[in-house]
């Protein structure tokens, strides 16, 4: 059941960013329309909340982005070199689907279910832990 805290886009930030720490990313909320015109409204709500994960060369990159009630995964993890699987062996397939399923319960019933594969490439995920 939603409630109305999950409307808000602070309390949606502040959630998201204690799952990602329980799950070792580094997450960033921030309205990169105010950003970039140096609104100053841009402290006030964030519009997108930005996943970030380091890749085979430790560069953080942005995995997965949420804004305007939508998931936004990183379109093609192999060309950023994002492998979970060298990068981040105790990332299970189990704890991607835990991961996953808990975004979900935050996000509204409108926007699409997020699955793992659609921020993990397939062939990372074959090479996956289960476990």
């Amino acid at each position: 059941m939603r409630t109305k805290k999950l409307e808000d886009t602070k309390f949606l930030a502040y959630s998201m960013k204690q799952i990602a720490e329980k799950y070792g990313f580094e997450l960033f909320s921030v309205d990169l329309v105010a950003a970039f015109n140096e609104s100053p409204y841009r402290q006030c709500r964030p519009k997108s909340i930005i996943f970030f994960t380091k890749n085979t060369d430790e560069q953080l990159i942005a995995f997965l982005s949420f804004w305007h009630g939508t998931w936004h995964p990183l379109s093609n993890p192999t060309k950023y070199k994002v492998y979970f699987n060298a990068t981040r062996p105790d990332f299970t397939k189990r704890q991607a689907a835990k991961f996953a399923q808990e975004l979900n319960y935050l996000t509204d019933a409108k926007a699409a279910s997020l699955r793992p594969q659609d921020f993990i490439a397939a062939e990372d995920w074959q090479r996956m832990a289960e476990a």
